[in-house]
């Protein structure tokens, strides 16, 4: 198991719309990026990086798995 650190850029929704309506202008041109860190589950999902954050050493039983589409990430870092 290697524990990584992966800077993605996720989708998101426009946060000077409120629920109201805005113009085109007010939308920032930043993409909207995260750091995750977990337990990488190798093959778990095709053109994904799948992290877990909890594995279980007696039966292997995952906990907060997050699968990241690899056209998202921007840099990907082994921890441990």
């Amino acid at each position: 198991m290697t524990f990584t650190e992966i800077i993605w850029h996720d989708a998101h929704s426009e946060g000077v719309s409120g629920g109201t309506w805005f113009e085109s202008t007010e939308i920032k041109n930043e993409p909207y990026v995260v750091r995750s860190v977990g337990i990488v589950i190798e093959g778990a999902k095709d053109g994904h990086v799948t992290l877990a954050q909890s594995v279980s050493i007696t039966d292997g039983l995952m906990d907060s798995v997050l699968h990241i589409p690899a056209g998202m990430i921007a840099s990907r870092r082994e921890l441990l």
